[in-house]
């Protein structure tokens, strides 16, 4: 589900890769959708078909700004915390989903303070918002990645109280329990060097580093933290039913290994 600002109605588009090594019924059926919004998607009354009669059992959350130095604190704001809550209570309350992960990031702080409406409106200039620069990004990284934890925690464990408003008790007992999980990654190795500099100093000091860097602080490989998470839903809804028994969502953070 991606952000189309340029477009203010819905657009969807089914897309089935290529794999010529594969059988074509076997393919995986992609549906992309693109909406105006992505801050409301829980409140929005008129999406798509796709995610109207969506059913699913996991939801993997791995939205985030690349750059959030070139962008003001509000607009980060909006990506990283509303745009987050937002699809994690439409995964939870809408789909059901019972499972959700969370990319994160190492070293989110665990109690942090919500920005005040002065700080997020601090960055705006006399026409546009000016960007945070290097220096605040860094000041706020670790503010900014606890709350988006908080809010998909938050999201999570907010299920059934949502739901015993419009149901019965019987039918509010047969929601499964949400299994949340946290990943907070250090770097993540990509094979291309998407941000430039930043990227190839980075990739290069970890190598160097690794080696004698405690372990949370160890670059991972983007393929395999993503298997690592694919592997751990698999593993959580095959084995992990009834292990939650409780109004709050199971919560756990990995890091690298």
């Amino acid at each position: 589900v991606t952000d189309n600002d340029d477009d203010n109605d819905n657009d969807t588009t089914s897309v089935t890769p290529d794999h010529p090594n594969s059988n074509t019924t076997r393919r995986p059926h992609i549906t992309h959708v693109q909406l105006p919004d992505l801050t409301n998607m829980h409140q929005n009354e008129s999406l798509p078909l796709p995610l109207t009669n969506l059913q699913a059992d996991a939801c993997f959350i791995a939205i985030g700004v690349g750059s959030p130095h070139k962008l003001s604190l509000k607009s980060w704001h909006m990506i990283e915390i509303d745009m987050i809550s937002s699809i994690a209570h439409y995964c939870t309350n809408s789909i059901q989903v019972r499972y959700v992960a969370l990319l994160s990031a190492v070293d989110a702080e665990d109690h942090p303070e919500p920005f005040t409406e002065d700080e997020l409106e601090g960055g705006k200039g006399d026409e546009e918002e000016r960007p945070l620069g290097w220096w605040n990004m860094l000041k706020y990284y670790a503010r900014m990645k606890g709350l988006e934890d908080r809010a998909v925690t938050l999201a999570c464990s907010s299920r059934d109280h949502t739901t015993t408003a419009s149901s019965s008790t019987t039918a509010s007992s047969n929601i499964p329990s949400i299994h949340l999980r946290l990943f907070q990654p250090s770097s993540i190795i990509t094979e291309e060097e998407r941000y430039g500099w930043v990227d190839w100093t980075l990739f290069r000091l970890h190598k160097v580093l690794d080696p004698i860097l405690p372990t949370k602080y160890h670059s991972v490989n983007v393929g395999l933290l993503g298997m690592a998470m694919a592997e751990d839903a698999v593993d959580i809804l095959t084995n992990g039913d009834g292990v939650d028994s409780g109004d709050d969502a199971d919560s756990t953070s990995h890091g690298p290994t």
